[in-house]
């Protein structure tokens, strides 16, 4: 008597224990929202730009065009439904420094170097497409639409090494695009590890040209970007 009693118990035990298990891993599936903050940096970037103005300090052209400091920070809100996620996220770019090398202008002057920065903040909807997915990982596609804005207030050059403004305040506002190719691990029951490589466009950022006192001179943002960031599930 006492050993059936004790079957039937260890029976309950174990049939409590599979339930909770269910249980654990139902909740699991169920929480499909989510916080994120993520970095990124960029492994390219373009060397676009463009100065239609006519003026005597129209720039003819520009030797070794980069962009430096071409990084962001972002935080975001989401909700994963099944296969398909969907998240809204700020990112912050900072201070996207352009830097030239040797530069001449129309009217003859010759620069030996020259700078324009850019705060840049972007606000992005992205969808996400899972792809392939194991117990604890998986790999999917993202797209994203946005809207960004471009802060200028410096420009310049250097003629012979005195410094020569360009600029006056503008801020540039601009639709913003992003598709790439995402992987997520989770790290336990609620945290994931989230990484991806994208491209980015980021529109064009304008200068005020204060000789001109028109917008005139502009650059094209595009990067190759490769980030890192946590989700966390509730």
């Amino acid at each position: 008597m006492k050993l059936i009693t004790y079957s039937l118990i260890g029976i309950a035990l174990v049939g409590q224990q599979a339930v909770a298990e269910e249980k654990t891993i139902q909740n699991f599936d169920d929480k499909t929202w989510y916080f994120s903050a993520g970095y990124s940096t960029s492994l390219w970037s373009s060397d676009k730009w463009h100065d239609p103005s006519t003026g005597g300090s129209t720039i003819n052209s520009h030797q070794n065009t980069k962009f430096k400091d071409l990084n962001s920070y972002s935080i975001g809100l989401g909700k994963q439904y099944e296969d398909w996620g969907f998240e809204i996220s700020y990112e912050d770019l900072g201070r996207i420094k352009w830097m030239v090398g040797r530069s001449t202008q129309i009217n003859g002057t010759i620069a030996q170097s020259g700078q324009a920065n850019f705060e840049t903040k972007n606000l992005m909807l992205s969808a996400n497409r899972d792809l392939w997915e194991s117990d604890n990982s998986e790999i999917y596609a993202t797209f994203g639409i946005g809207k960004g804005e471009h802060y200028n207030d410096t420009a310049y050059l250097v003629v012979s090494g005195t410094t020569v403004e360009y600029a006056n305040p503008l801020t540039t506002d601009v639709t913003t695009y992003r598709a790439g190719l995402g992987y997520r691990r989770n790290l336990s029951s609620r945290v994931v590890l989230d990484s991806r490589i994208t491209f980015s466009d980021y529109g064009k950022a304008f200068v005020w040209d204060n000789v001109s006192n028109t917008k005139t001179y502009r650059v094209t943002i595009q990067s190759l970007d490769i980030g890192v960031g946590l989700r966390y599930l509730f």
